[in-house]
């Protein structure tokens, strides 16, 4: 009877152990605010400072009511993403990477691209409200030396639109239907960085294609392949886009193209289901999943 308890109390104390250690394994996977959860954010938790450049929402749950195209009525094309704030007109584009954002208050940070014009790695804060119908923005701070300076930059005056942004007055952001609607910056699920303008598509900042010609209606752009491109240099290719269950998918339907015109002869792809294929045989990028 000794030796039966004793085997006994063995077995219940293993079956203990093993009890107690489950739960700390499925934490590193499954546990809302776990470091290596689907959404990739180290805080999930409410009071996260930090929000990831790819949530749609705020720490509070907010909607992220900037996503789209627009124009900010001096002829300079804006395109917003949860990963960055895009500016594009005759003087170059700018690029904005966000690395948090707060939509209850309306503010977001962000670092300067080192390819911009102007201040260069430096860092930016963008206060924006609803006014009617579009959204008014000011670009608070521009040339702020770390995030932190950035973040520390009083808001602007909401109350003044005429010089409430440091002295001048909010720009509009117009919803714009004439720019390129998948037009922003995306990362894609395999990781790639899409920037996307009326006039660039630029991969990982390494493959560009200049637009030729693009309709939002049909759903697609032409573009002449870069020289510096790796493959296919200086031929042409055909871009479908579609969107889907609120994200924007993209399919590289032409490549090689040897001419525009071939390009835009290209069959558009099926964009019935662009989760499951419909690009050649496969399924399409997701540039926003």
């Amino acid at each position: 009877m000794n030796h039966r308890l004793l085997l006994l109390l063995a077995l219940l104390g293993a079956a203990s152990f093993s009890l107690t250690a489950c739960p700390g394994e499925s934490n590193d996977d499954d546990s809302a605010g776990d470091d290596d959860d689907a959404t990739s954010d180290d805080d999930d938790s409410a009071g996260d400072d930090d929000d990831s450049a790819g949530d749609d929402d705020d720490a509070t749950g907010a909607p992220f009511e900037l996503n789209g195209t627009f124009d900010d009525g001096f002829g300079s094309g804006i395109a917003v993403t949860e990963h960055a704030w895009l500016t594009w007109s005759e003087f170059g584009t700018s690029r904005y990477d966000i690395t948090q954002i707060d939509a209850t208050d309306g503010w977001l940070i962000a670092q300067n691209a080192s390819t911009n014009g102007f201040n260069p790695d430096l860092w930016s804060r963008f206060d924006w409200f609803v006014d009617g119908e579009d959204p008014l923005f000011c670009q608070t701070a521009y040339d702020a030396a770390t995030e932190a300076d950035a973040l520390a930059t009083a808001a602007a005056d909401r109350g003044d639109l005429a010089t409430g942004c440091a002295g001048f007055a909010w720009s509009m952001l117009a919803p714009d239907p004439t720019r390129l609607l998948v037009a922003g910056v995306h990362v894609d699920e395999w990781g790639t960085d899409h920037t996307i303008t009326d006039e660039t598509w630029t991969t990982d900042g390494t493959s560009s294609y200049a637009i030729s010609q693009f309709d939002n209606a049909a759903r697609f752009a032409i573009a002449q392949n870069g020289a510096a491109n790796t493959y296919n240099s200086d031929l042409w290719s055909r871009f479908d886009f579609a969107e889907y269950e609120g994200s924007w998918f993209m399919c590289s339907t032409a490549y090689d193209a040897a001419t525009e015109a071939d390009a835009l002869a290209t069959a558009a792809a099926d964009a019935s289901n662009p989760t499951t294929g419909g690009c050649s045989g496969f399924a399409w990028t997701n540039l926003t999943p």
